[in-house]
């Protein structure tokens, strides 16, 4: 998830800790949020697949 006015969040499709549900309730909560689920990645996004959660952030910005 990722919002201009709050810390950019990430997930990806087999992330244990936090599942798609509550991200979809978060998101409706926060303003201006932008849900993105990574496929085949887990709760580190920015860890696992780097490239892939540096190119959303630049998406985000660039709005």
């Amino acid at each position: 998830m990722f919002s201009k006015q709050a810390s950019p969040r990430s997930s990806g499709d087999s992330d244990v800790f936090t599942p798609e549900p509550d991200l979809a309730r978060l998101a409706v909560i926060v303003p201006h949020t932008r849900l993105a689920t990574i496929p085949h990645c887990g709760h580190f996004a920015h860890i696992e697949h780097p490239d892939r959660v540096q190119q959303l952030l630049d998406e985000l910005w660039c709005r």
